[in-house]
């Protein structure tokens, strides 16, 4: 009867640890998730702004505005100054920089926003 109650403790113990693994592993998943959804968020406001389509028209703004001819002109066209451009490009690296981050830890690729 003893050996019995061991063997159903051993039991309860191993599925509380199950459940205790899977929800720490779930809990990651949902803040890599969330900050992914975040990160997608911000870009999305970004293109908003310059009234853009995707990151290969943002790739176009960020070469204008690296031009140093071309940079002032193109902060009056867009009434903005370099420091508030430096912050959204700064802004879109590191988040692309995150979100690579997160697909190679992951081994899950990141859809892209339709």
């Amino acid at each position: 009867m003893q050996k019995r109650q061991d063997e159903v403790t051993k039991a309860f113990l191993q599925i509380s640890f199950n459940r205790k693994t899977i929800n720490m592993l779930l809990d990651a998943i949902k803040g890599a998730y969330q900050e992914v959804l975040d990160i997608q968020a911000d870009q999305a406001r970004t293109f908003k702004w310059f009234r853009i389509k995707g990151k290969e028209d943002f790739l176009k703004i960020v070469d204008t505005y690296n031009d140093l001819t071309a940079r002032p002109a193109f902060l009056k066209e867009q009434d903005m100054t370099a420091d508030k451009m430096d912050e959204m490009v700064k802004r879109y690296e590191t988040g692309n920089r995150r979100m690579l981050e997160i697909e190679q830890v992951s081994g899950v690729g990141i859809p892209t926003p339709a």
